[in-house]
C-alpha cells in the first residue's frame, strides 16, 4: 500500500501553496485516501519484475517447445505421404 507523507505534504501547501492549514491538512489526507491501495510502490514495481522476467522465460521454453512438436508432426506427414 502506498501511503504519502501527509504531513510533509500538508506543510508544503501550506507554506509554498499558500493553502490555509486546515485545507492543507484535509488536502492531504484526501490525497492518501484517494490514492490508498491503488498506486505501486518501488517494491510492487520491483516484484512485478522479478515475475515477468521468471514468466518471460518459461514462455520462451513453451515457444521452442511448441515449435519443436510442429517440426515433428510435419516430419511425420511427410513420411506418410
Amino acid at each position: 500500500m502506498a501511503i504519502i507523507d501527509t504531513l510533509k505534504l500538508a506543510r508544503a501547501l501550506h507554506d509554498k501553496g499558500g493553502f490555509t492549514q486546515e485545507a492543507a491538512d484535509a488536502t492531504a489526507t484526501a490525497l492518501n485516501d484517494a490514492l490508498g491501495e491503488d498506486v505501486a510502490t518501488k517494491a510492487d514495481i520491483k516484484t512485478l519484475d522479478v515475475k515477468l522476467t521468471a514468466m518471460e522465460g518459461k514462455l520462451t521454453l513453451l515457444i521452442w517447445a511448441v515449435g519443436i512438436n510442429v517440426a515433428a508432426t510435419v516430419t511425420m506427414l511427410v513420411k506418410h505421404w
